[in-house]
């Protein structure tokens, strides 16, 4: 019976562990105030991750603010 329980959890659990797949993320800090070189980083950031392929972008913003014309 204990043989049957733990075939029947392998094949169960096999499809599942063949499934997972890793996944590109590019990940662009922004930290400080906000000033007018901050757009074109971002964007050269994304076009990066764009390039190569990335499934996701991860935007760490840790600022106070500033320019409101740079935002």
């Amino acid at each position: 019976m204990r043989r049957w329980l733990v075939l029947t959890l392998a094949l169960v659990a096999a499809p599942a562990a063949a499934s997972v797949q890793s996944s590109l993320v590019y990940r662009i800090d922004v930290t400080g105030t906000v000033e007018n070189g901050l757009a074109p980083y971002i964007a050269r950031g994304l076009s990066e991750a764009e390039a190569a392929g990335a499934d996701a972008v991860y935007l760490d913003i840790d600022t106070p603010g500033g320019r409101v014309d740079a935002a």
